[in-house]
């Protein structure tokens, strides 16, 4: 038996534009190797002798491909000065494809593992004029009864049985050479979709093949497929034992400089270049390609343009209509929460940031409200340019990359410097914040018991019970829910300022030498030392104890010259208690992202951060006047520093 083929490779692939304006469909790499080698390679290893490849948009490039396949010797190329869609190359090519016994017909843009012999084993079984792949997908036009195809886009109007089902035709097809019956003699452009109809109408029969159930398949058709594809490829998400060793992909001669961080799935092509200072996640690096420094995510980077794998969605948004042509987008850093962050580079070579979330995002509105009354009152959040709460979207000013968080790790300023600044500009903050508050009789939460109740429980649920697997027993829950009550009933007696809520390192931002405050959304009235101690005991960076207490006094300065005069004494109580509510509910969070939401890096900072907790429980019960105790709690977290190192090791985050 002679087997042969053709693989249509001629498209423009107008849904990857502008990337296919530059590089034809065929020639994309997927886990690094091109879409168009990999199916001539898989064709070469089903038996099939000659191989006729269509060409027309960028065909310089598709015969590239061709010659690096390994497979350029049984390839004859069929160049077509004007497309002739998809049945019509089978006309342009009949002398290849009837100098055979069967013929196999492969669409370039289609990756599959599933078994091409037992396909064309079926197809022969069958004596039908053609099998079809079929699948369940996301155009199930195809009608079959019985295992054959017996309707099309209901074009025949044939009315089905119970038993009748309709699946999704996966581009890769079995032909006998009587199907020429149904074609005309001279090439023009034809619709397969027609031709199949009209062999119904004839009589042919079109058989249909199920791949096995767990075969990986995929239509590079857009965007998010084409990175869908690679992901599952190189993480190993794709079944039946497809993925490439490694999520990362290296091409020849490219050159990647040592401190390059890699996340996600990462291809490089041939000869590109990655520099240093420079962050990949979840990238396509194209043949050639030069990188620029800093961080990319979800990117397909040529040797002339990034293009994010969102920019065509996010071009829809009503939000982006009244920004000049020519924007780009990058995406910024995932943080906790589940929004996105983009930053928009405008033609003028100003930008602007966009946050996208959606429905389940219940706090988007406020904010909307809360940067409104920020902006009014020049509080030191960012400036919002456009809103469209119906899109669940905001551009606002970009404050930079310079977060607190960045420039004390890499030591590019005196850190307690940068510390008074900061917490002298949160004074302001809370002070004349909570003045505007009244002035402007604006609404906002408050941090009542009950809210003080739910941090506490959110740690014992999510931390204790959850990361270190510790239940306490009835009467243990007793004692510690009576230490939580304590310690509520005395937090509510603190004085009350406007805070920010989640006032920690990498929500701080240094910009033209002044503070700016960023995801503001959670700010509410509350005790006013809780942002305070949020920053100063940060799990994210390290302060020695001694300058803790110094910048505690800073703060307690900075306060009185706001006019908001606190003494050292009450003041240290205050701190501790808000210290104990923040740390607690820091551990509680780590817990429900890393498990829940599956944010593994999380874990890193759940034992600084029990650490943190513990030295406050030392610091209250070092107090000879504080009017209750946390005693349960201590041992309980005693307790849970041996558990979190376990549960650490068993997650594969300590050696």
């Amino acid at each position: 038996m002679k087997l042969n083929a053709i693989v249509l490779a001629a498209g423009y692939g107008s849904r990857l534009a502008p990337l296919t304006l530059e590089v034809p469909k065929p020639a994309l790499p997927v886990a690094g190797v091109p879409m168009l080698i990999r199916i001539l390679r898989k064709l070469k290893a089903a038996g099939v002798d000659r191989i006729a490849v269509n060409t027309h948009h960028l065909k310089e490039q598709i015969e590239e491909c061709v010659r690096h396949s390994g497979a350029a010797d049984s390839v004859r190329l069929f160049y077509e000065p004007e497309i002739l869609g998809t049945a019509g190359p089978l006309v342009n090519a009949r002398e290849l494809l009837t100098d055979c016994d069967y013929f196999l017909l492969h669409n370039s843009d289609i990756v599959s593992d599933f078994p091409l012999e037992r396909m064309v084993e079926e197809h022969i079984a069958s004596g039908a004029s053609v099998t079809l792949a079929a699948i369940d997908g996301p155009e199930n036009r195809l009608h079959i009864e019985n295992g054959e195809v017996v309707d099309i886009l209901d074009r025949l109007g044939v009315p089905c049985s119970e038993n009748a089902e309709t699946k999704t035709y996966a581009c890769v097809a079995v032909y006998s050479k009587d199907f020429f019956e149904v074609l005309p003699e001279q090439p023009e452009y034809l619709s397969m979709v027609d031709i199949w109809i009209k062999a119904l109408k004839a009589g042919k029969r079109i058989h249909v093949y199920h791949p096995p159930e767990q075969s990986f398949w995929s239509d590079i058709g857009s965007f998010g497929q084409y990175f869908e594809a690679n992901e599952k490829l190189l993480t190993g998400k794709a079944m039946r034992g497809t993925a490439d060793a490694s999520p990362f992909v290296y091409g020849e001669n490219c050159t990647v400089a040592p401190d390059v961080k890699l996340s996600g799935f990462v291809s490089i092509g041939d000869g590109a270049h990655v520099p240093s200072g420079t962050e990949l996640r979840n990238c396509i690096i194209l043949e050639g390609a030069r990188v620029k420094p800093g961080f990319h995510a979800w990117e397909i980077i040529t040797q002339k343009q990034e293009i994010h794998r969102d920019h065509r969605a996010i071009a829809t948004l009503d939000i982006m209509k009244h920004l000049p042509d020519g924007w780009h987008i990058r995406s910024l850093p995932e943080q906790g929460s589940d929004r996105k962050f983009l930053r928009v580079a405008l033609p003028d070579r100003t930008t602007r940031i966009l946050m996208l979330s959606d429905e389940r995002d219940k706090d988007f509105g406020r904010f909307l409200e809360l940067g409104a009354f920020f902006n009014r009152n020049s509080l030191f959040t960012p400036r919002l340019c456009a809103a469209s709460p119906k899109e669940y979207a905001v551009l606002m000013e970009d404050l930079g990359d310079d977060t607190l968080y960045r420039l004390v790790k890499d030591r590019e300023a005196d850190s307690f410097d940068l510390y008074r600044k900061v917490l002298r500009a949160l004074a302001e903050f809370q002070v004349r914040g909570t003045e505007a508050l009244d002035a402007d009789n604006q609404g906002i939460r408050v941090f009542s018991r009950r809210y003080l109740r739910w941090e506490t429980d959110y740690f014992r649920e999510n931390f204790l019970g959850c990361l270190c697997g510790i239940s306490p027993d009835p009467e243990m829950l007793r004692d510690l829910n009576r230490e939580f009550d304590s310690l509520a009933f005395a937090a509510e007696k603190m004085p009350y300022l406007l805070i920010h809520r989640d006032f920690q390192s990498q929500n701080i931002l240094i910009r033209k030498g002044k503070a700016r405050f960023v995801d503001y959304q959670g700010a509410r009235l509350a005790p006013y030392t809780y942002d305070a101690v949020s920053l100063i005991r940060d799990p994210y960076v390290s302060i020695p104890e001694e300058m803790q207490g110094k910048l505690m006094e800073e703060y307690r300065r900075a306060l009185a010259d706001f006019h908001y005069e606190v003494e050292p004494e009450p003041f240290r109580y205050h701190g501790i208690l808000a210290a104990l509510q923040r740390n607690m509910q820091t551990l509680g969070a780590y817990g429900f992202l890393s498990l829940a939401k599956g944010k593994r890096r999380y874990l890193r900072y759940a034992a600084p951060s029990l650490e943190r907790l513990l030295a406050a429980l030392e610091q209250l019960k070092g107090m000879t006047d504080s009017p209750f105790s946390l005693n349960c709690l201590h041992r309980l977290c005693f307790t849970a520093k041996t558990s979190l190192n376990e549960r650490l090791k068993e997650l594969g985050e300590l050696s």
